[in-house]
């Protein structure tokens, strides 16, 4: 009698053996399901444009434009690496309000066409790591601003054509 359950134990043994076997193979490739493919790693997600991309897109929606680098905070003067007029108009540097341009602390002379490094004197100097914007305003035809009668230029989607910067501490190397 025992002879006849050995022969059925070892068939038994045999089956989870093969089973766990099976298992430990299969167990990989639900795993490897798990893991997101290459494509949707952190290095491949689309990054958002740059400031220059930005400035490309507003002259494609548009004839105007503004562009510049984040500035130095303590500064009084603001310089816009370039800017872009359709008709006469200004710069003016704005405060941030809540995410949105907020009070004039600075109006250029008045500007049209294209205008390499301009620079827009303020009225208060910049406070370190605060965001400011330098928005496009159309002149109103008497080549003085006016905030009332000067309003903001928009692009051909009725966006008003601004970019925001940071003013940024300056930090000093100590490297020979």
């Amino acid at each position: 009698m025992t002879r006849t359950t050995m022969p059925k134990t070892w068939i038994f043994f045999f089956i989870i053996v093969l089973v766990l076997i099976i298992a430990s193979f299969l167990q990989p490739s639900f795993k490897s399901r798990q893991i997101p493919p290459p494509s949707n790693t952190a290095s491949d997600q689309i990054l958002p444009p740059s400031r220059e991309a930005n400035a490309d897109g507003m002259l494609k929606n548009g004839d105007n434009a503004v562009y510049l680098k984040d500035q130095s905070s303590g500064q009084s003067k603001i310089v816009v690496g370039y800017a872009v007029f359709a008709k006469p108009g200004f710069i003016t540097i704005r405060e941030d309000n809540k995410g949105l341009p907020g009070k004039i602390v600075g109006v250029s002379s008045l500007l049209h066409g294209r205008v390499d490094s301009p620079s827009v004197d303020l009225t208060t100097v910049l406070l370190a790591d605060h965001v400011y914007y330098a928005e496009l305003v159309s002149d109103d035809g008497n080549g003085t601003f006016e905030e009332t009668n000067d309003l903001p230029v928009n692009d051909k989607d009725k966006s008003v054509v601004l970019m925001s910067f940071l003013a940024k501490t300056q930090t000093m190397s100590t490297a020979p």
